[in-house]
């Protein structure tokens, strides 16, 4: 271990020197903010400080970012930026009144997250559940008539109309014939506020009614038997069903782990075994066709996944979980393809088939590094932000 964690120190540095350069967008998760989030705590872990100019710098100009744009999403967005300042104080790095100066305005956010559900966008990334993500970290002041309106909206399509349908980022629309199950664009994410809101005592009636509707129809739609996959990524009309990846953002592995958390929050011990069964089945898979991984990153690759085993080994206490973890650090740091030049993280680019440098929390070396962190320091704080607390 002791060899391991020194070489994931000499990553870590590097991740940092690389990150000096930042990006060309403001927001959390492609852009400064998440950046700065990886800056800020790899300074608190191993240089005993909490910040440097670079990151000074970095906060003044997100600070003045949040005046100027117009993008309320949590992925692009105010939102998210909003969410690292919200971090920022309760490290106690900025002091009240900044930021309550710098959180201003957060009835748009309202206003936005509302008018997202009008449309039925209830997504995590691009939709009206990352906003209010950010309005539960926050403590927003209007959490109780903020989120009745949100379950009122919520109730009408998800229980009176079956159950949400996808929304369809590229023509604006739902799409009627399909039901997204993942987390970062589907389901899965509303299910994750709805257990949020139970444990924090925010309309606990409509928010148990709600999860209940969604695990049931999750549960309904499982693989027949033979299939990589217990969950697709998406229910369909289609009697063409894919299997889904392993990874934070959809698949087995974000379901299971879900299931695992509303089954200790609703005390449902059923829910609670056949999420740990999910769960360990999981871990069985590791080749490139049954996890469909092609690179480190947080949202579809290695490293997202150890972070994921790492939490359900803290959760669970099962060894089975600590040793996923540590197979998938291993598998990043022997991948050549991931790692080029001076321990650089490379994202796969799909669309032109090759690796590529990417900074951002949710794609490229910033999450990668903070999910090294909590590897070696089980600090999960920053995690609030994947919907992983």
């Amino acid at each position: 271990m002791k060899t391991l964690r020194s070489k994931l120190e000499s990553i870590l540095k590097r991740i940092y020197i690389e990150s000096d350069t930042g990006t060309s967008s403001s927001s959390l998760m492609i852009g400064d903010s998440g950046v700065a989030l990886f800056r800020i705590l790899y300074l608190k872990h191993f240089e005993n400080s909490l910040y440097d100019d670079k990151t000074i710098s970095t906060i003044q100009a997100l600070a003045e970012s949040l005046v100027s744009s117009n993008d309320n999403s949590f992925c692009y967005g105010n939102s998210g930026t909003k969410w690292f300042f919200s971090y920022l104080y309760q490290l106690e790095i900025i002091e009240e009144c900044d930021y309550n100066n710098i959180c201003l305005g957060d009835e748009l956010i309202v206003e936005s997250a509302l008018g997202l559900l009008e449309t039925k966008n209830y997504e995590f990334l691009n939709g009206a559940v990352g906003l209010a993500q950010y309005l539960l970290f926050s403590n927003y002041k209007l959490n109780d008539s903020f989120f009745f309106k949100v379950f009122e909206k919520l109730k009408m399509f998800i229980i009176e109309d079956s159950i949400a349908n996808s929304f369809n980022l590229k023509s604006q629309n739902v799409d009627i014939y399909r039901v997204n199950l993942g987390l970062a664009h589907g389901v899965i994410g509303v299910l994750k506020m709805c257990i949020q809101c139970t444990q924090a005592g925010i309309c606990e009636e409509d928010s148990k009614l709600v999860a209940k509707k969604i695990i049931d129809f999750i549960l309904k739609n499982t693989h027949q038997k033979g299939a990589v996959s217990i969950f697709p990524s998406f229910c369909s009309n289609d009697s063409k069903i894919e299997d889904s990846r392993l990874g934070w953002c959809y698949g087995d592995l974000i379901i299971g782990y879900i299931l695992y958390q509303a089954a200790e929050i609703f005390d449902d011990y059923i829910l609670l075994q056949h999420a740990n069964n999910v769960l360990i089945e999981t871990t069985y898979r590791r080749l490139p066709k049954e996890t469909y991984v092609r690179d480190a990153s947080i949202c579809h690759g290695s490293i997202g996944i150890a972070h994921i085993y790492n939490k359900i080994w803290r959760l669970t206490n099962n060894l089975i979980y600590r040793n996923a973890a540590e197979f998938w650090i291993d598998y990043s740091l022997e991948k050549e393809n991931y790692l080029q030049g001076e321990n650089c993280f490379m994202k796969f680019n799909a669309y032109s088939n090759r690796y590529e440098k990417n900074l951002s929390l949710l794609e490229g070396s910033a999450g990668i590094g903070l999910a090294l962190i909590s590897f070696i320091t089980e600090d999960y704080s920053w995690d609030h932000c994947l919907m992983l607390n």
